[in-house]
C-alpha cells in the first residue's frame, strides 16, 4: 500500500496485488455539508457520469462501457460528518485479461477522464435536455425515499436531531432546489467540485495506472484552494421524543445518542466496539436479548458514525 500526499489538497491511495483480476479505480471529492450547495453538488455528480463530449448520450456510454467487458461507471453521495462526500468510481478488468491484448482498463479509464474534464457542454454549460432529465430522475430519488419506511425514519431522526446543524441536511438534497437548478447552476457546481474540493484517489488492482493517476492529479493540482474538512461532536441538547404516524404495516423505532468521541480512529475506537457488542449483528446484546430472547421486534441493530460522534439504534416494531 502506497499513500502520496501532495500539498494542492490531492491525495493518492494505491494498493497493488497482482491476485486482482479487475480493477477499482475511486475519486472522492469532499465538500462542505449546506443547504445552498448539496443538491447541485450531488446532481453534478451523478450527471457527470452520464455523458461526456465524447459519447453525448447516456445509451452511447453505457454501449461504450459495456464493450470493455462490461466496465462501469457510477457516482454516489454521503455524508461524512457535516461533509458532504461525492464518490466517482470506476470499475474494470484489468489490462492483462483483455483479449488480444487489448487496454480494457486504460481505455475506461480514459473515459473517466473525458468525463470529468471534458464533459458534454453546450455554449459552456451542461445541455439543457441533460440537466432536464437529470432534474426529474433526482426529484424522484428524494420523494422516493419515504417507500422505504427504514430510511425515511432513520432521515426524520437525523433532520430532527441535527435540525440547527449541517448533518441535519438531506444528503441528495431538497426538491425546491431541484426545480431551481439550471446548466448555469450545475456547472457551477462542476467548478466547485472540480477546483475546490479536497480529493482522494484510490486505485486497487494487479497494475497500477500510473502514467493516468500522474494525468489526473496533473489537472487537479491548476487549482490550489481546497477545502479543509473539520469533525464536530454532536452539540448537547436535551432529550426529544417525536411520533409520526403513517399507514404502514410495520412500526420503525429510531434512537439517536450523542457522544464527545468523534474524529480519528484512535479517539473513537472505544465507540465503535461498545456498539459493535451492543448491536453490530446477530452475536449483540440487542439481537440476541430484545430479538430472539423476548421476541420485542422484527430487527434491531445499532451502529456509531464515528465522524459525528453518534449512535444509531434502528428497530422494526408492532
Amino acid at each position: 500500500m502506497e499513500l502520496i500526499n501532495n500539498s494542492f489538497g490531492v491525495s493518492t491511495l494505491i494498493l497493488e496485488d497482482a491476485r486482482f483480476k479487475s480493477s477499482l479505480f475511486t475519486l472522492r471529492f469532499l465538500l462542505p455539508l449546506n443547504e445552498e450547495t448539496v443538491t447541485e453538488n450531488a446532481m453534478t455528480a451523478s450527471l457527470l457520469t452520464d455523458t461526456s463530449s465524447v459519447y453525448k448520450t447516456p445509451d452511447s456510454m453505457q454501449k461504450a462501457l459495456a464493450e470493455l467487458y462490461g466496465s462501469s461507471i457510477s457516482s454516489s453521495v454521503e455524508k461524512l460528518g457535516d461533509n458532504q462526500l461525492i464518490t466517482i468510481s470506476l470499475r474494470c478488468l484489468d489490462d492483462s485479461f483483455g483479449m488480444n491484448g487489448e487496454k480494457c482498463f486504460s481505455k475506461a479509464l480514459a473515459i473517466l477522464y473525458d468525463m470529468l474534464f471534458s464533459p458534454n457542454f453546450e455554449n459552456n454549460v451542461f445541455v439543457v435536455n441533460d440537466v432536464e432529465r437529470k432534474k426529474r430522475m433526482w426529484a424522484d430519488k428524494i420523494e422516493g425515499e419515504i417507500n422505504d419506511k427504514r430510511i425515511y425514519a432513520k432521515n426524520r431522526l437525523e433532520q430532527i436531531m441535527f435540525e440547527n446543524e449541517p448533518y441535519g441536511i438531506n444528503k441528495y438534497g431538497f426538491i425546491k432546489n431541484v426545480r431551481a437548478a439550471t446548466p448555469k447552476i450545475l456547472t457551477e457546481a462542476y467548478k466547485r467540485i472540480i477546483e475546490n474540493a479536497k480529493i482522494r484517489i484510490t486505485f486497487i488492482g494487479a497494475t497500477p495506472p500510473s502514467k493516468m493517476i500522474e494525468k489526473f492529479q496533473k489537472e487537479f493540482s491548476k487549482y490550489n484552494d481546497r477545502y479543509t474538512q473539520e469533525f464536530k461532536p454532536t452539540s448537547e441538547c436535551a432529550p426529544k421524543t417525536v411520533t409520526e404516524k403513517l399507514d404502514v404495516t410495520q412500526g420503525k423505532l429510531v434512537l439517536g445518542f450523542s457522544s464527545t468521541l468523534c474524529g480519528d480512529d484512535e479517539t473513537t475506537y472505544p465507540l465503535q466496539v461498545a456498539v459493535d457488542i451492543f448491536g453490530g449483528g446477530t452475536y449483540s446484546r440487542l439481537f440476541s436479548s430484545v430479538r430472539e430472547k423476548q421476541s420485542l421486534c422484527y430487527y434491531c441493530s445499532a451502529r456509531p458514525n464515528r465522524f459525528k460522534g453518534m449512535v444509531l439504534v434502528e428497530s422494526g416494531i408492532e
